[in-house]
């Protein structure tokens, strides 16, 4: 374990630009696209409940078909 530690410590921190792009990766390797909308002042609080409701979608573990 200390060996592991060890390596870590060992290389190279990564820039920002860098740790942006691994996570980047990480999002489309996940099938995810990244999107940016604008939305009129009255259809914020929906579109918020929508957000919230896709977030909560992808935390919850997913089990075996039924």
């Amino acid at each position: 374990m200390v060996e592991a530690v060890r390596h870590r410590a060992m290389s190279p921190a990564k820039t920002a630009a860098e740790r942006k792009a691994a996570e980047r990766q990480r999002h489309k390797e996940a099938g995810r696209t990244a999107v940016t909308v604008h939305v009129r002042p009255e259809y914020v609080p929906v579109v918020r409940a929508l957000e919230a409701k896709l977030q909560r979608r992808e935390k919850r573990k997913r089990g075996p078909a039924p």
